[in-house]
């Protein structure tokens, strides 16, 4: 070997020496040093086995002796919805009510009558067809009797012809308009002075008339079936006969036959509906 490598090996070795010799005294902690003073790595520990998962929770709805591993998961139990609300019931609808009978008192006077207590009263009925809420149509009999003027005693039958507009035929209160014909035959018990005679001579007379008449009226519609009402009309109406007939029973025939022909009538009664 050549000497100038023996001379470098020697050098190096005796600069090493200490370094290992202070390195053997030094061993860190958690190293393994040998004999020779060689260190460890540190010893790692072996990893503890995990611990085995919680056996499954009992499930309440598996019957104790079903095989495990063969039952479904757990079942949830919902409770019942609830049942649909009952369906609302229609409103019924009252069906219009075409057919009615009327029943009324009846208050008459005659025009030229009013000062000498002329008025008369009776009753009378009639039926009604109403084919629309707003429109009816009446055929009415009226009977009516009382003292007229000069204190004849009269007594009047009548048939009359209406038609009745109603102008708020949805309401409870309702208002119409009425007008017609009518015919009516009247019979006059007179009494008339003979000259200058103290003593009266009696005598019966007829009288036929036609004529028309318009008024006002208010209903009350106490149920769909029933109603209770009023009108007022003025009638104005010639005699059908011939009035010349009977002049010669009255001392003033043109002022007696003139004195009937118009008037007015009051009514107010109950309509049976159905």
């Amino acid at each position: 070997m050549p000497r100038c490598v023996v001379f470098v090996l020697s050098f190096a070795t005796v600069l090493l020496l200490p370094l290992l010799a202070s390195a053997r005294e030094e061993c860190p902690d958690g190293w393994f040093c040998d004999e020779n003073g060689a260190s460890a790595p540190p010893a790692v520990e072996p990893a503890q086995p995990a611990a085995p998962p919680p056996p499954p929770a009992a499930n309440p709805s598996v019957p104790p002796n079903y095989p495990p591993g063969f039952y479904p998961g757990p079942v949830y139990f919902y409770p019942p919805p609830p049942p649909p609300p009952p369906p609302k019931k229609a409103k019924k609808k009252h069906r219009a009510r075409k057919w009615g009978f009327n029943l009324h008192l009846d208050g008459a006077f005659l025009a030229d009558h009013l000062d000498d207590s002329g008025a008369m009263g009776g009753a009378g009925f009639g039926f009604r067809f109403r084919p629309l809420p707003a429109l009816a149509f009446e055929g009415s009999f009226d009977f009516v009797r009382g003292v007229e003027h000069d204190g004849f005693f009269r007594s009047e039958n009548a048939f009359s012809l209406n038609t009745l507009f109603f102008f708020n035929p949805r309401n409870v209160v309702q208002v119409y308009a009425l007008g017609g014909i009518d015919f009516s035959r009247a019979y006059l018990n007179s009494t008339r002075r003979s000259g200058d005679e103290v003593y009266y001579d009696r005598s019966d007379e007829y009288f036929s008339y036609f004529g028309g008449h318009l008024g006002l009226g208010l209903e009350i519609r106490v149920t769909p079936l029933f109603a209770i009402g009023a009108d007022f009309s003025g009638f104005l109406r010639g005699h059908s006969d011939r009035p010349e007939d009977h002049s010669a029973h009255f001392v003033d025939s043109k002022a007696l036959l003139a004195s009937d022909t118009s008037g007015g009538i009051l009514r107010a009664g109950v309509t049976f509906y159905w």
